[in-house]
């Protein structure tokens, strides 16, 4: 009985370390999930909330992307952002990859920083965002892919989303 009950209690210390190990660290900001810095004027995020975006103009954040398809976001978040001094620019993706006028609009907009900081984001901040940030990190920053793929995982990329994940592969240097 007593080597069950010492058994059972090293798996759930074992359980907590190792979540704790998997979790990924993330830097807290009102209203924005998943808020992470990529880069000297360049971060990555959820879909912010009013909060959120009073935090990311407070921050300095002058142009926000938009990867969600939702017409909720040109109804809802434009006018928000456009009332508050952003630069709203959307560019809609699904679970396909993006095409090469998207990449283009979107590392263009990115080259703009840190002189005009933006803000990356779709819904949760981690499929379609994990997707353009891992192009941004292998196209312009040389990371290898094999990098780029474990921070896509860390924020919380779907490793099923096979085209998302091939469009940062083929755009790495082998």
């Amino acid at each position: 009985m007593r080597y069950c009950i010492r058994i059972s209690l090293l798996l759930l210390l074992f359980s907590f370390s190792a979540g704790g190990l998997a979790a990924p660290a993330t830097k807290a900001l009102a209203g924005i999930p998943n808020f992470h810095t990529v880069a000297p004027g360049i971060y990555r995020g959820g879909a912010p909330t009013r909060e959120g975006l009073k935090a990311l103009s407070k921050m300095g954040v002058r142009t926000i992307i938009d990867l969600r398809i939702e017409k909720q976001a040109k109804r809802v978040e434009k006018p928000l952002a456009e009332k508050m001094g952003f630069t709203w620019i959307h560019i809609p993706m699904g679970r396909e990859a993006p095409t090469e006028k998207q990449v283009a609009t979107f590392l263009a907009t990115l080259a703009k920083a840190p002189e005009r900081p933006v803000f990356v984001h779709c819904q949760h901040g981690a499929d379609r965002t994990g997707c353009m940030i891992g192009i941004y990190r292998v196209q312009v920053q040389k990371w290898p892919f094999e990098r780029a793929w474990a921070e896509m995982l860390r924020y919380g990329f779907k490793p099923w989303l096979h085209e998302l994940k091939a469009a940062v592969r083929s755009r790495a240097r082998s």
